[in-house]
């Protein structure tokens, strides 16, 4: 047929930039093609990248053990820019500069092209995030495992939508799917292989196809913001949700995404005393509402 085939026992990833430029990441190391795989050279013997993701033909990042890895070349020099200990194989990137990632049960973003991360949402009621896709710049799918493991059923998936600035306007569950793969081909036409949590043959996976951008139920309105104030704080922070709703949770977690502050019921002002200085996520439940914002430590 024409192709040039690389003779392989096993691989790691596969990463397509365009109709040409892909890159495949194996044991033996990582190999690209600039002719739509008709070809491949190897770039780098000793780079295993567990998950790629690619901004331009050059510029690229990958997950190794926990470690996320940056190229500036097209896979011939990495360097490790971020390491976390919950990190999920999985990231993506809506642009050169904004990235995102799992930890644990937080979704981590990066805007300065993956020099820093600072955590942003959550999953409400799950407890490992173990995959994320983009549908536009400004909506955030993820799954997650409801058992808390790698080594059991994804369930459930919840969309995030923010604003420019990165505030959350709303967000949606659904957990009626259990999806081991999620892709977007643009805004609005999106494919996930995986099965209804009803259906009693739970060895058997489907494709469903999205054409809406949307999941259509489970709909949490963000419309009014959180206040957090005073906001740096030093010794103490006050949560304030819009028309007094009491607090049913609150936690505060770090640029890592773990939670370090977990608070029951309507416990304010917030005793920040004991954290180190820099940049916290505050995440709010009330009754069926979800709400989050930043806050710096001085």
């Amino acid at each position: 047929m024409g192709f040039n085939y690389v003779m392989i026992n096993d691989y790691y990833s596969i990463y397509f930039f365009d109709d040409n430029t892909l890159f495949l990441s194996t044991p033996a190391g990582l190999f690209r093609s600039l002719d739509g795989g008709h070809n491949f050279i190897l770039v780098n013997l000793n780079v295993s990248e567990e998950q790629m993701a690619f901004v331009t033909p050059n510029l690229g990042f990958g997950i190794n053990s926990y470690f996320i890895d940056k190229t500036a070349d097209g896979g011939v020099t990495w360097s490790n820019i971020y390491s976390e200990a919950e990190i999920t194989n999985f990231m993506c990137f809506s642009d050169s500069q904004t990235g995102y990632l799992c930890s644990g049960t937080t979704i981590l973003r990066t805007d300065d092209t993956g020099n820093s991360f600072i955590p942003v949402n959550s999953l409400v009621g799950m407890q490992s995030v173990v995959g994320v896709c983009l549908s536009g710049s400004n909506k955030i799918w993820a799954y997650a495992d409801s058992m808390g493991s790698c080594c059991s059923d994804p369930y459930g998936v919840q969309l995030t939508e923010t604003n420019s600035n990165g505030d959350i306007i709303h967000y949606e569950i659904d957990n009626s799917f259990m999806v081991h793969s999620m892709q977007f081909a643009n805004p609005t036409v999106g494919y996930a292989i995986g099965h209804k949590t009803s259906e009693t043959d739970s060895t058997t996976y489907h494709l469903y196809k999205n054409t809406t951008g949307t999941l259509g139920n489970n709909l949490f309105p963000n419309q009014q913001p959180i206040k957090l104030f005073p906001n740096p704080a030093k010794t103490s922070l006050q949560v304030q949700l819009p028309n007094s709703q009491n607090i049913d949770q609150l936690s505060v977690c770090n640029f890592m995404g773990q939670r370090i502050i977990t608070q029951n019921g309507n416990t304010e002002p917030l005793n920040v005393s004991t954290l180190a200085p820099g940049l916290y996520l505050v995440e709010v439940i009330s009754g069926k509402e979800k709400y989050s914002a930043q806050f710096v430590k001085e």
